[in-house]
């Protein structure tokens, strides 16, 4: 068993992130932690108008949308 599971920008992109999250507590001593830490967007648009924004904005659509609905996912990374 599995004392930590770090996941790092990585749940919104994949198919099924509610799987693998119930695979990593499966795989969890029962005193073991999950620790997710994904990009962080802000709620109002003007507020993403900077370079970060600019950047993971068309980042996420560009690839992690896709990536997502290859695999029949629901294409969470829509910033």
């Amino acid at each position: 068993m599995i004392i930590i599971i770090t996941f790092f920008d990585y749940l919104y992109d994949i198919a099924d992130p509610v799987g693998a999250m119930n695979t990593a507590r499966q795989s969890l001593k029962p005193d073991g932690s999950c620790t997710i830490i994904e990009p962080m967007a802000n709620d109002k648009l003007e507020e993403n108008l900077n370079v970060v924004g600019r950047t993971f904005y068309p980042a996420s659509t560009l690839v992690c949308v896709p990536n997502s609905l290859a695999d029949n996912g629901p294409a969470l990374g829509a910033q």
